[in-house]
């Protein structure tokens, strides 16, 4: 799905019953709401979740969520 300069790209593995979900975007966004939202849509019971921020000034900052 496109969105303004950004886009998300959906990955779904039938037999693992795997998703993965790659948001990219140019706007600050509430990451509690989106993973929230992911969890009651596809009822998720555990996640790895990898937030790269890779601002041009900043450098690139990684923060791992495991639920």
């Amino acid at each position: 799905m496109g969105i303004i300069t950004s886009h998300i790209a959906f990955h779904y593995w039938v037999d693992e019953q795997y998703i993965q979900l790659d948001i990219y975007t140019c706007k600050k966004f509430d990451r509690e709401k989106a993973l929230n939202l992911i969890k009651v849509f596809w009822q998720v019971d555990s996640g790895k979740v990898l937030f790269i921020d890779r601002e041009i000034e900043k450098g690139f900052e990684i923060e791992r969520i495991d639920f």
